[in-house]
């Protein structure tokens, strides 16, 4: 026989017609872990640009290399003698009075001539040709832009104890630098 359906007891609380949905605090949880990985990406990229080099005054600057007398200069200035301590304080002097003038180095022939043999080591032929005293002592002067680099060259050029002046080319942007490039 059939038995009838059971009754429902009014006073029993109702069992839930589905399981808590969990489902919003996944996508919570996903959210702030989506949210803490972009903050901390952008984080990372904020402190390497600000850590990376600046570009907006050292672009501009340019190189000047003034180059001393020596013995074997072809300039008739020089009268094939060397630059005096005199005439190399006296350049030096007035390249640090000069406007615009950011830095000034002082590299001897000695320096100069050392690093003609690293630069040109694979050319004996060159090193062959060339002795201690041949590659002439300078000063690299970095300067503020074209306009004091030409000022620069004009001012030494012709100067008592100085050979050649030469503005050195901004190299290519990303090229390699080359040794002597003034940096």
């Amino acid at each position: 026989m059939n038995a009838p359906p059971p009754v429902p007891d009014p006073t029993a609380p109702e069992p839930p017609s589905r399981p808590p949905a969990r489902r919003p605090v996944l996508v919570a949880a996903v959210a702030a872990l989506v949210l803490i990985v972009l903050l901390g990406t952008t984080a990372v990229f904020v402190w390497k640009r600000r850590d990376a080099p600046t570009t907006t005054k050292s672009s501009s600057e340019v190189t000047v290399s003034v180059f001393l007398c020596t013995r074997t200069a072809t300039n008739p200035k020089c009268g094939r003698t060397n630059a005096t301590a005199q005439q190399k304080a006296e350049v030096e002097t007035e390249l640090k009075r000069m406007p615009g003038v950011r830095r000034v180095e002082y590299e001897s022939f000695e320096e100069a001539y050392e690093r003609f043999k690293k630069v040109f080591a694979d050319r004996p032929d060159l090193l062959r040709s060339a002795r201690l005293g041949d590659i002439p002592d300078s000063y690299r002067v970095r300067v503020a832009g074209d306009r004091e680099a030409a000022a620069l060259q004009g001012s030494m050029r012709g100067r008592p104890g100085v050979d050649q002046v030469t503005i050195q080319p901004r190299p290519a942007a990303g090229a390699r630098r080359g040794p002597f490039s003034g940096t």
